[in-house]
């Protein structure tokens, strides 16, 4: 009895074996370490102080594969959030209209002016704003007969402050609107441009 009581300590060794290198199979080396290392713990052959550290950027798949702690274990989380908006980090003009982001001709000049004006810190002279159009490559006619009923919606909405009659500062309430703009969370309803149908040259005669 004695013989065969030892063939069956070692069959449940050998299956135990088995069982534990095919489970540690599926690990890495940092996680075998945990495993094993819990092992011996919780069956008292090493110190019982030892407490072993979950890495903050993995999760526990079941709570047997580490012993109870009394530190509470912290996991990184990333936020979702995008990163806010600085004036070192404001998109393009391109971008926004791209991505629609200037919902009208007043946001778009609005974003001109905080362009020009250094990121809305100095004036701007009126004089400056259609070259500045010209500059983004964005200049028609129609934005420089409009100049001046875009820039008093701009007054009107207490986005910009008119030093002089052709000189003019953003507020802080404008800024506030960049950022909404820059962000794409403004709440101005959206003008898409009107198609125009052109004459054809018969209906002139």
């Amino acid at each position: 009895m004695s013989n065969m009581s030892n063939f069956d300590d070692e069959d449940l060794e050998i299956e135990a074996i088995a069982k534990c290198a095919k489970a540690l199979s599926r690990l890495d080396n940092e996680s075998k370490t945990r495993v094993i290392r819990y092992l011996l713990d919780k069956y008292g052959f090493i110190d019982q102080s030892y407490k072993p550290t979950v890495p903050t950027n993995q999760f526990i798949g079941t709570e047997k594969q580490l012993p109870p702690t009394n530190k509470e274990t912290k996991v990184e989380t990333i936020n979702a959030e995008p990163a806010s908006i600085t004036k070192d980090n404001i998109p393009s003009l391109y971008e926004l209209m791209t991505k629609q982001y200037t919902k009208n001709e007043t946001e778009i000049l609005l974003m001109i002016l905080y362009y020009k004006s250094n990121n809305g810190t100095i004036p701007i002279e009126r004089s400056s704003i259609m070259d500045a159009y010209r500059e983004e490559s964005i200049y028609t006619e129609g934005r420089n007969k409009n100049l001046s009923k875009n820039i008093d919606n701009l007054i009107q909405q207490s986005y910009i402050s008119a030093i002089t009659k052709t000189k003019f500062i953003i507020t802080s309430a404008g800024i506030e609107q960049i950022q909404l703009i820059a962000t794409g969370k403004s709440e101005t309803k959206l003008r898409k441009p009107r198609n125009t149908k052109r004459k054809s040259p018969n209906n002139d005669k």
